[in-house]
């Protein structure tokens, strides 16, 4: 699996401390001029024998009184990655949702292990890059 480069790795744990314990989270560093970022916990996990907490980021719009994700990606952060021995230990994208489509890119198969489309998860793996790069500067994170 791909995994975040250092600067969007760094971002996101900067994201995720600031969960400070709690589930969930709004991060709105920036009213009226961007969409708040909901950061949310969503599980633990054993991902290729190494033991994975789930998160949620999401930007949300309103349409006809529903909230629409744009987007809407979760992320595995993996507690033993050998390249990363400081702050999260890998962090890999695993879907993406907007208002037009839902992709999983690494997903449960329901028999305790997990299944990979490579190519679509190098792509999310490029655009967590690009997104967590502008969030550190429209969050001013």
């Amino acid at each position: 699996m791909n995994h975040l480069n250092p600067t969007a790795t760094k971002t996101f744990q900067s994201i995720i401390n600031r969960l400070n314990g709690s589930r969930h989270i709004k991060i709105n560093n920036v009213p009226e001029a961007f969409m708040p970022l909901s950061v949310e916990f969503l599980y633990e996990t054993t991902i290729a024998s190494q033991p994975a907490r789930i998160y949620s980021l999401s930007h949300y719009y309103r349409q006809n009184g529903d909230l629409v994700p744009d987007p809407d990606m979760t992320f595995a952060v993996l507690n033993s990655h050998p390249t990363h021995p400081e702050g999260p230990q890998g962090v890999f994208p695993l879907t993406y949702q907007d208002s037009f489509r839902y992709d999983e890119a690494v997903f449960p198969t329901g028999d305790g292990n997990w299944k990979q489309n490579p190519k679509l998860q190098a792509s999310l793996t490029a655009f967590a890059n690009l997104w967590l790069k502008n969030l550190k500067h429209q969050q001013n994170l």
